[in-house]
């Protein structure tokens, strides 16, 4: 967030939102890589936090991101190697 705010103070941007593109693709990639908690979720009590024991793609809409945080940083810099940020359109 402190990268996109400063990029948007320096080139004036008022407002950004994400792409519906963008959005899509990162909904994907959470419930592909969520996919590795479907057993337990299935398995244990329903409560909250297993969204009540149902595990399909539409309830792990919301996970969390299940890759490290290395992964994670290098998908932030890729997002940010032309100098803009990607999946973002400027309102």
């Amino acid at each position: 967030m402190a990268w996109l705010i400063a990029w948007a103070l320096h080139t004036g941007t008022d407002a950004m939102e994400a792409s519906v593109e963008a959005e899509a693709a990162w909904v994907e990639t959470v419930v592909a890589r969520s996919s590795a908690s479907v057993e337990r979720a299935k398995a244990c009590t329903p409560g909250y936090y297993n969204r009540e024991g149902q595990a399909n793609a539409k309830t792990r809409q919301g996970s969390f991101f299940f890759g490290n945080p290395t992964e994670y940083a290098e998908i932030l810099d890729a997002s940010r190697a032309n100098g803009s940020p990607e999946g973002f359109e400027v309102c």
